[in-house]
């Protein structure tokens, strides 16, 4: 993550700082829809795993 940072940017890796924060999974939304909810039963009916990138 650092490398693209730096790479796209321009600037010093010694700059960059990634930090790591965790987040309840009843918090996630991808497309404004919560993991929880419609979009979880969507993709257990056609047999594909949630993914999130």
């Amino acid at each position: 993550m650092s490398l693209t940072l730096v790479k796209h940017t321009g600037g010093d890796p010694k700059w960059v700082y990634v930090l790591f924060e965790d987040v309840p999974s009843s918090n996630w939304a991808v497309a404004g829809e919560l993991f929880g909810g419609a979009a979880t039963q969507r993709a257990s009916e056609i047999g594909q795993p949630l993914l999130c990138q």
